[in-house]
């Protein structure tokens, strides 16, 4: 005798969106260069109305370390002009991290290669 067990889990969009994202970070090997905000979900429904399932559409450009080393240079550039939220902005942007791994991530770099820290 077999017995299957089928479990049907209830997610709202966001929580898809960001399943989505964990599974191209286990796909790529790397953190994808999308937020969220840059998946798309269409809705299947069926003949009642009722939303069956999503499809997810999301364009992920895998960066490279060339890409790294060049936004690593634009945001010491920033950071050394006085612009570091500038830099956090842009590397929150470019990268799909959060607010706080940015910072974190330019403090860092800060504290590397910056010319005030010197």
């Amino acid at each position: 005798m077999k017995i299957t067990e089928q479990t049907k889990y209830t997610l709202d969009e966001n929580e898809i969106k960001i399943a989505i994202r964990k599974h191209l970070i286990d796909k790529l090997g790397t953190e994808p260069n999308i937020n969220e905000k840059d998946i798309e979900l269409e809705a299947n429904v069926d003949r009642d109305g009722n939303v069956c399932d999503y499809v997810a559409v999301a364009t992920v450009t895998k960066q490279t370390d060339t890409d790294d080393a060049a936004l690593d240079t634009e945001l010491i550039d920033l950071m050394n002009a006085g612009t570091k939220l500038q830099a956090v902005k842009l590397k929150r942007d470019r990268s799909g991290f959060g607010l706080k791994e940015s910072k974190e991530y330019c403090d860092a770099l800060e504290l590397k290669h910056c010319k005030r820290n010197r």
